[in-house]
Formats: structure tokens, C-alpha cells, sequence
């Protein structure tokens, strides 16, 4: 079931033929084709925000500009988007310089951690230039951040659509919660074969989460894509394969 109080949550991810989404034994690097980051490019520019994990934000230390170059073609103008990560502010993080881009940036954190002096000036550095918010969150029994407060206070922030873009430990928990509403999984015809990071997430995974498969194309290139989607959510296009 939508929760309608919560954005649609819609989750691009990428894998190898084997259904992992890095390989540590090299240089992260993106591995699908340039049809497919178009396609990546027109789903942030339909997303109020887009959401990764602390893990992501250490291993790629990703740019989410305002301004994004399509496939090298001409530079095309994204709206204006909050970035969001679920972190534990550790000193790391917060030197990667997707924190410190002019961009505005949302942190999720537990409201119980524990901040020593040198992280403590590092975030009021941040919070001083308006574009890096930090925001306690409440955690489970198993504490970790609690994913249905973290989208209450995005709803709050104006968030309507959100990307969920990894990495695979924060994917499989929004899974797990029944807390995506839409997934664009994308395979490559690649093979990790150094140190192989596996994603965990297949078709039963993915149906276990309340999603149908609704259509499957190779319209990116050489890569495969598979869409899924909650019963009762419309898909955006009248053709599955037109959108995003």
C-alpha cells in the first residue's frame, strides 16, 4: 500500500551479471552505458531529492550538481534539489566534498551520537552556510536510523518524489520496511571479478518488498532494465519503457 503522508520512494539501482553493484578490488567507476545515465539523468530531474547511504558518500564521494551534462551532450539546467544522506557523522564523511559543494545537502543522523570537539566544528562550519542541514533521527531496536522519520520529515521538507540510489545495505532496509514504491533495476553486461560487492536483491526480494514486475526492455544501450511498481501507484507514462 502508497502511504500518501510519505514521498514515492523510487529506487534505480545497477548490477553486474551476477547481481552485484561494486567491485572493491578497483576504482569506483560507473559500468553501465550512457542510455542508462541519461535515463538516470531524467529520473533526478523528476526527483524533489535523492537519498544514499553513508557508505556511498565515503566510497564515490558523488556529485549530485544542479547542473548535470546529459551523455556529453549540451549542459541541461535541474531544478533545485535537497541530496540526503543517512550518516553517522563521522569526520570522513563530513570532509567529502559533496558536503562542502554549495549545494544544498540534508544529513540524517542518530539522535543519541555521541560528537567529539573536531566533528562538532566541522558541522557548524557546514550548518553556516545554510546548505548543509544536520537532523537527529530516532533509531530502531536495532538502532539503526528509523527510514519512516527520515521520509515524515522529507514529506515535511516539501519532498514529494524521492531517489533512492544506495548503496545496497540502505536499499535492502527500504526494502525490507516496504518502503519503495517504484525500482528501476539495471544490469550490465559486466562480470565483477576481483572483490565483488553483492547487491542481495533479486526478483524474489524485490515482490517479498509488495512490487509487481511490470515490464522488462533493453532500450539503454546493451543494458537490461527491469521495472517494478506497488499494485495500487501508477506508473508515470502511458509506456512502461518511456519513463523515465
Amino acid at each position: 500500500m502508497v502511504n500518501e503522508q510519505l514521498p514515492i520512494v523510487t529506487l534505480k539501482i545497477a548490477l553486474d551479471e551476477n547481481g552485484a553493484v561494486d567491485d572493491l578490488g578497483i576504482t569506483s567507476k560507473r559500468f553501465t552505458s550512457e542510455q542508462s545515465l541519461d535515463a538516470v539523468h531524467r529520473l533526478r530531474r523528476c526527483s524533489d531529492a535523492v537519498l544514499v547511504g553513508i557508505g556511498t558518500v565515503v566510497r564515490d564521494d558523488p556529485y549530485v550538481p544542479e547542473e548535470s551534462s546529459i551523455a556529453g551532450r549540451e549542459r541541461t539546467t535541474v531544478k533545485s534539489r535537497d541530496r540526503s544522506f543517512l550518516e553517522d557523522r563521522s569526520a570522513c564523511a563530513i570532509m567529502c566534498k559533496v558536503m562542502r559543494d554549495g549545494y544544498k545537502t540534508v544529513i540524517f543522523h542518530s539522535d543519541s551520537d555521541e560528537v567529539d570537539k573536531r566533528r562538532i566544528q566541522l558541522i557548524s562550519e557546514l550548518e553556516a552556510t545554510n546548505q548543509v542541514s544536520f537532523i537527529p533521527t530516532p533509531t530502531n531496536q536495532h538502532r539503526s536510523l528509523d527510514l519512516t522519520s527520515i521520509l515524515g520529515e522529507l514529506s515535511n521538507l516539501g519532498v514529494k518524489e524521492l531517489m533512492l540510489e544506495g548503496g545496497p545495505a540502505t536499499v535492502k532496509r527500504f526494502l525490507q520496511q516496504k518502503l519503495v514504491d517504484r525500482a528501476i533495476v539495471i544490469v550490465a553486461p559486466i562480470k565483477f571479478d576481483q572483490l565483488p560487492v553483492p547487491s542481495l536483491i533479486d526478483h524474489h526480494v524485490l515482490k517479498a518488498a509488495g512490487l509487481a514486475l511490470l515490464g522488462e526492455h533493453q532500450d539503454w544501450g546493451k543494458d537490461s532494465v527491469s521495472l517494478w511498481s506497488k499494485a495500487q501507484l501508477q506508473w508515470p507514462s502511458p509506456v512502461i519503457s518511456e519513463w523515465p
